[in-house]
C-alpha cells in the first residue's frame, strides 16, 4: 500500500516517477539515476541521458583511477547541466532548492532564477492579492510556475492583469 502523501504517483521508467495528476514528481531514491520532472511536459527523450550513460559513452567509469577522476566528474557536471536544460532536474538539486527557499525573503524568492523558488512563491500566503494580480511573468517562465499562478489566481478569486 502506499504511502498517503504518495498517492496518485506512478513510475514512468526506472528512476523516474511522474504525477498523473500534473504535479512535478520527484524519483525514488533505491535508484541512481534520479530526476524530477513535470507530467505532460516530457518528450519523450527525457530517460535517454543519465550521468552514467555520458560516462559510460566517454569512458571514464572509475572514480578510483585518479587519471579519470576529473574526467568523471565533468562527465556527471555535463550530463546535470544537459538534463536541466531539458527540464529534468535531479533530486539532491529539488531538496536543496526546498532547503534554501525556507531561508529566502518573498521577494528574493520571487526574484529568483531558481524554478522552485519562484513556484513555491507564487503559492506563498506572503504574496498577496494585488501582487499576485500584478505578478509579472517571464517570457522564459516555467510551465509549473505558469500553472502553479493560474491554480492560486483561480483559487483567490482574483484575475490577471
Amino acid at each position: 500500500m502506499r504511502p498517503p502523501w504518495r498517492a496518485g504517483w506512478s513510475c514512468g521508467r526506472p528512476g523516474t516517477a511522474t504525477c498523473t495528476t500534473g504535479r512535478a514528481g520527484a524519483g525514488s531514491r533505491s535508484t541512481g539515476s534520479r530526476s524530477i520532472t513535470s507530467a505532460r511536459s516530457n518528450t519523450g527523450s527525457n530517460g535517454t541521458l543519465s550521468p552514467r550513460k555520458l560516462r559510460q559513452a566517454h569512458g571514464v567509469t572509475d572514480l578510483r583511477n585518479p587519471e579519470q577522476r576529473q574526467a568523471y566528474h565533468d562527465a556527471g557536471r555535463e550530463a546535470e547541466r544537459i538534463l536541466a536544460e531539458r527540464g529534468i532536474l535531479s533530486q539532491g538539486w529539488f531538496e536543496t532548492s526546498l532547503a534554501e527557499y525556507l531561508t529566502l525573503a518573498l521577494d528574493d524568492a520571487l526574484a529568483s532564477d531558481d524554478l522552485v523558488h519562484r513556484a513555491l512563491a507564487v503559492l506563498d500566503g506572503r504574496l498577496g492579492k494585488r501582487r499576485l494580480q500584478s505578478f509579472p511573468l517571464r517570457a522564459d517562465e516555467s510551465p509549473l510556475v505558469r500553472r502553479l499562478l493560474d491554480l492560486r489566481c483561480e483559487a483567490e478569486g482574483v484575475r490577471r492583469r
